[in-house]
């Protein structure tokens, strides 16, 4: 088992690989960015802030407009977080329930913050998949949606990071804001969440998630 789970791990990420700048990829890439913007509205909420609104775009981008809340720790949330939803997805892929968790954070999200209507069109057609993948699709299929999901964010999150923050070190990220707003460098942060990043990747992938049996039913 442990080798076919491997096997299929490698297959999922050569698919990524060569599918990755076709459209079909895309509303992965805009899930990850969701799950950056997440990451700074669910830090907005534990530190005691409040969320006004979320926003994602089809060309990848996103904001959150917050009030209150630890300002550094926001920040530093969204690269980190959506590397550890990535990450979270592909080894806890077996969770009987975690498809209804991503369909209950879409709706809230979808229908109390959205700042614009394809954050709402994107978070309502999203919970609808997952919710349909819930209820038809068995339980190996279903961990392999969401193994997909993880892969894709754990590719793309370091990456990403490399990019906005050390070879755009001059231009608006949170790394940047981050340097603005306290101390050090865009690249100083780039780079620090360049590697924690790629410590969660290596931890992710250090192991096989648990297999799902291919006779397991979806309900």
């Amino acid at each position: 088992m442990y080798h076919y789970r491997l096997i299929l791990t490698c297959l999922l990420v050569m698919i990524l690989y060569l599918a990755w700048h076709t459209i079909w990829v895309l509303p992965l890439k805009v899930l990850v960015v969701y799950f950056h913007e997440f990451s700074h509205a669910l830090m907005t909420w534990l530190t005691g802030g409040s969320v006004v609104s979320f926003v994602v775009a089809p060309d990848q981008s996103g904001h959150v407009i917050s009030q209150g809340g630890s300002r550094f720790l926001i920040l530093s949330a969204g690269y980190l977080g959506s590397i550890l939803c990535g990450a979270l997805l592909y080894r806890y892929s077996h969770i009987n329930n975690l498809l209804w968790l991503m369909v209950a954070v879409l709706l809230f999200v979808g229908l109390f913050f959205f700042g614009s209507w394809f954050t709402l069109l994107f978070s309502l057609i999203s919970a609808l998949g997952f919710a349909l993948c819930r209820c038809y699709f068995s339980r190996f299929w279903q961990a392999s949606v969401l193994q997909l999901i993880g892969l894709a964010s754990l590719c793309y999150v370091p990456y990403d990071v490399f990019q906005d923050t050390i070879i755009h070190a001059n231009l608006m990220s949170d790394a940047a804001m981050l340097a603005q707003e306290f101390f050090g460098f865009t690249w100083f942060w780039g780079g620090l969440w360049t590697l924690c990043s790629l410590v969660v990747l290596v931890w992710a992938l250090s192991k096989p998630p648990q297999g799902i049996s291919t006779q397991s039913k979806g309900a």
